[in-house]
């Protein structure tokens, strides 16, 4: 069994995992109260949402990987 982010395909879905857990914990009220506090509203809400767009285009990413094995015969399905 291969640890998630080892091999090229899977690399994607890491990052998408990662970017998405940056983005849940600047949306928890601690921590966004913390950042307001220092003054940084608008910079911590502009690295939250283009987090969130690198988790998306992540997950894309890792989909259409997912779409370009299905067309290789030898390779092996997911379910």
């Amino acid at each position: 069994m291969t640890r998630p982010g080892k091999s090229p395909q899977q690399r994607p879905l890491t990052v998408a995992l990662a970017a998405l857990s940056v983005v849940a914990a600047l949306g928890e009220p601690h921590i966004d109260t913390l950042l307001n506090r220092l003054g940084l509203t608008a910079e911590h809400l502009l690295f939250k949402h283009l987090t969130g767009i690198v988790a998306a285009g992540s997950v894309l990413d890792f989909v259409a990987n997912m779409a370009d094995r299905g067309t290789d015969p030898h390779s092996r399905r997911i379910c």
